[in-house]
């Protein structure tokens, strides 16, 4: 999952996204899932993924996330942090059970893509 790789390079502020929930996605384990059990692992994270996901697009559209381009001497990836201490709180990853639904996550992945290139 790319956030679960961007957060490893770097940027800290995909926690909850790369760490959190990414990381589920990113075992072994996944590959032998079936469709049914994928979409439902799928379902149980859906809306805080997305609301997480909409956060962190309105941290990059705001500027409180304004990615530099730029790697240090191990290729992790710098970036100007202009949260408030408390947005930079870790927040707790949640499950819930939603309804499944690309949209959101898809368009998080566009902005940053974007952003790197």
């Amino acid at each position: 999952m790319i956030t679960y790789d961007l957060y490893c390079t770097g940027y800290n502020f995909l926690y909850n996204l790369g760490l959190g929930y990414g990381f589920a996605f990113t075992l072994k384990s996944w590959e032998h899932l079936t469709n049914a059990q994928k979409a439902k692992r799928i379902d149980e994270v859906y809306d805080v993924v997305k609301a997480e996901a909409e956060l962190v697009t309105r941290w990059l559209d705001n500027k409180k996330i304004v990615l530099t381009g730029r790697t240090d001497e191990i290729g992790h990836h710098d970036y100007i942090d202009n949260r408030t201490p408390k947005e930079k709180e870790l927040r707790p990853v949640k499950i819930a059970r939603t309804k499944y639904n690309y949209m959101n996550f898809n368009r998080l992945c566009r902005v940053l893509k974007r952003l790197l290139s």
